[in-house]
């Protein structure tokens, strides 16, 4: 009878654990088709607020360059050019914030192509070496004697390195930046290092 009413209470326990267990699992399928939902509907609202703002964006280069033509004392012509850099960052926060929207949404796919290491580098050092330069940070760069070739989207590659880069420059007061690539078991890895503040650990 003892033997029994064990068997009995351990079927119990087994068939409970096993409802809770399926339970749990709705649960899990449940969050996860809501977290689906909630990335999408951020993907939109990141793309057409990013589409949306690219219109007043452009508008605003266009009077930017109008007035840059205009006879401008040296004071004025000053603050233009700070115009003409805060609208030109605006423009590419708002790209970037397209680009990665696109990504989510699954719009934009990677399209893979060679893409010579040298050829990147070259674009790198074209790209930020003088406005390193110019704001007195160093700017290195490094890439072994032997070519690398990669296999990869050539634009959002780019769009990368120059959002990481652009962080670098903002957030450096002093030091400088290095950009450099290498290989490890049949990959490039490409790594940015800065002597900027940082990122606190909690965060």
């Amino acid at each position: 009878t003892h033997l029994v009413g064990a068997m009995f209470w351990d079927t119990c326990i087994a068939a409970a654990f096993n409802m809770a267990r399926v339970r749990f699992m709705l649960m899990l399928v449940d969050a996860r088709e809501r977290a689906l939902l909630a990335n999408n509907t951020k993907s939109k609202f990141l793309a057409a607020v990013s589409h949306d703002l690219r219109q007043p964006l452009m508008a605003n280069g266009l009077f930017i360059d109008a007035l840059a033509h205009t006879a401008l004392n040296e004071e004025q012509k000053h603050y233009v050019g700070h115009l003409e850099s805060s609208n030109r960052a605006m423009s590419e926060m708002l790209n970037s914030l397209l680009t990665i929207a696109k990504l989510d949404s699954g719009v934009v796919a990677p399209h893979l192509s060679p893409l010579s290491a040298r050829e990147l580098f070259a674009w790198v050092d074209a790209e930020f070496a003088s406005v390193f330069i110019a704001r007195e940070l160093r700017f290195k760069l490094f890439f072994p004697a032997r070519e690398i070739v990669l296999q990869t989207d050539a634009d959002l590659l780019r769009s990368m390195l120059r959002n990481l880069l652009g962080n670098a420059l903002k957030y450096c007061a002093h030091g400088g930046v290095l950009v450099g690539i290498r290989r490890r078991a049949g990959r490039a890895v490409i790594e940015v290092w800065d002597t900027g503040v940082g990122i606190e650990a909690r965060h």
